[in-house]
C-alpha cells in the first residue's frame, strides 16, 4: 500500500448505529475508505473475500458466526487484511487469546474516535512492515 492510497475496511457489527458510528469515525479521519458494512459474521468473511481490505473492524457478539469463529476463516480467504476486534467487554487474558487466534488489535467500544482509527491503522501498518 502506497502513502497516498486510503486504508479499505469492512465494519462488522450486529448493531446498525454502531455500525454507523464507526463508517462516521473513520470517514472523518480521512485516511480510510469503508468498502461494506454488514451485521452478520458470515457476511464479514464474505465481505473480505470480495473486497480483500486492507482492514475489518470486527465486533465478537454477531448472529450466524461469531467474531471469533470468523477471524480464521477471514484470515485464509484474506490473509493481507488486517483484523481489528471492536469489542464492548474483554478482559486482559481474552486480548492474549484473541491476538493469539488471528486479530492485528483488540480495540474497546467506549475508545474515543481518533484511537479507534489510530489502532486500524497501525494495524494494517503492521501487517504491510
Amino acid at each position: 500500500m502506497q502513502a497516498a492510497e486510503r486504508i479499505t475496511v469492512v465494519v462488522a457489527d450486529d448493531t446498525e448505529d454502531i455500525r454507523d458510528l464507526v463508517t462516521l469515525s473513520l470517514d472523518i479521519d480521512g485516511r480510510f475508505t469503508i468498502v461494506e458494512q454488514v451485521g452478520d459474521g458470515r457476511a464479514a468473511v464474505d465481505a473480505c473475500l470480495r473486497h480483500q481490505p486492507d482492514a475489518i473492524v470486527l465486533d465478537l457478539a454477531m448472529p450466524h458466526l461469531s467474531g471469533q469463529r470468523a477471524m480464521p476463516l477471514i484470515a485464509a480467504g484474506s490473509p493481507a487484511t488486517a483484523i481489528v476486534v471492536y469489542s464492548a467487554y474483554y478482559t486482559a487474558d481474552e486480548v492474549t487469546a484473541l491476538m493469539g487466534a488471528g486479530a492485528d488489535a483488540v480495540v474497546s467500544k467506549t475508545a474515543r474516535p481518533v484511537e479507534l482509527a489510530d489502532t486500524v491503522a497501525a494495524a494494517v501498518a503492521s501487517r504491510h512492515a
